[in-house]
């Protein structure tokens, strides 16, 4: 018999047009791995709203489903009906965190929600540990939940799972490149990455590209920094982001690769970030295009020489900038090897056949 698996995505939003958008987290952290489970063994149907006209309730939700898998939620009330169903009727909860809530620095969009005092943090920090399994993308993260939400009766129930990608969807064969005499190195990421864009080794070294290399532009996406437009002038631009992540990835991100000859993730070191995935890596890396990431822990993890760079100081960013920039065949070098090794280690098919056997191991316990 099949294990029935309800997916739930819980970052849905709906816009001023009724029209409901997908979040890059649920995507990549439960309906990825739900889309992949294998259909021999699983049953698995992915919701926006729960309730359906077949099943109107948590009783009858919870009655038919072996397991249901959501991104994490800090409504209490939602969480004790649907989890006090779920225990009347032998059905599985499982509740993914992808961040470090509780150390996020006041420039991130959700700090106002969750920061120490605030009520959704000590309601999701309550779920947290009530609830029987937790997934997370890294040990570094897994570390922080178990204290933080006094996990430590059950360790081992609260699983790592790296993030994946899909190189169906990411399909390098979107991208049109085409050839140009500038060159345009990009940041993508939302607000939450304006100090990572002002302060530190990246800014001096990105500086001292530009001013060297009349050639160069910076472009970033989902981020207007006015610092820039001072600096760079009209060689700073700006690209609006996509909210729903299908859209991100049928449109924004081709677009995106095709424009870009250099990307780069400059992370600014502190206790949410080092929480952090590679996430970045493997987008720009199916895509083929070489970047510069910040010498931390997720990135140390994923490049090597040959398929990316480290930095850290000004000098590193500077000089790795400079490699690239002068050697368009060391820009194609590291862009396939980057590919390459994501697609042998990094896709969701590759890798699901884990998660497939620890939802086994909990629904047969």
């Amino acid at each position: 018999m099949k294990i029935k698996v309800l997916i739930l995505e819980t970052h849905m939003k709906i816009n001023k047009n009724d029209v409901s958008t997908t979040s890059g987290v649920d995507f990549v952290r439960i309906i990825l791995p739900g889309k992949y489970l294998p259909d021999t063994d699983f049953e698995v149907e992915i919701r926006k709203d729960p309730f359906t006209k077949k099943q109107k309730n948590w009783d009858e939700i919870t009655k038919y489903w072996d397991v249901i898998y959501t991104s994490y939620i800090d409504s209490p009330w939602g969480y004790v009906s649907m989890g006090f169903n779920a225990e009347k009727n032998g059905c599985e909860v499982i509740i993914d965190l992808d961040d470090n809530v509780w150390e996020l620095t006041p420039d991130n969009v959700v700090y106002k929600n969750y920061h120490k005092g605030t009520e959704p943090l000590a309601n999701l920090t309550s779920i947290l540990h009530h609830t029987k399994w937790v997934t997370t993308t890294n040990s570094v993260l897994r570390n922080k939940i178990i204290r933080k939400t006094d996990r430590t009766y059950d360790r081992d129930k609260t699983k790592v799972f790296p993030n994946y990608i899909d190189l169906t969807a990411y399909d390098y064969k979107k991208i049109k490149k085409e050839k140009k005499d500038r060159i345009t190195i990009l940041h993508a990421g939302s607000s939450t990455h304006w100090k990572d864009l002002t302060e530190g080794g990246f800014v001096g070294g990105l500086k001292r590209i530009l001013k060297e290399y009349d050639n160069v532009d910076f472009v970033t996406i989902g981020n207007w920094i006015p610092e820039w437009v001072t600096i760079a002038g009209p060689r700073y631009k700006q690209i609006n982001g996509k909210p729903d992540v299908y859209e991100y990835i049928d449109k924004l991100w081709p677009e995106m690769c095709a424009l870009t000859d250099i990307v780069v993730v400059p992370l600014a070191y502190d206790e949410a970030t080092i929480c952090k995935s590679g996430i970045k890596y493997l987008e720009f890396s199916a895509g083929k295009v070489p970047g510069v990431y910040s010498n931390i822990r997720q990135y140390q993890e994923l490049i090597e020489p040959g398929r990316g760079f480290l930095a850290r100081t000004e000098d590193e960013w500077y000089e790795s900038l400079k490699k690239l920039i002068d050697s368009e065949e060391l820009r194609r070098e590291v862009g396939e090897n980057a590919y390459q090794y994501v697609k042998d280690n990094w896709t969701i098919q590759g890798n699901i056949d884990k998660m497939a056997e620890w939802i086994k191991y909990i629904v047969n316990k």
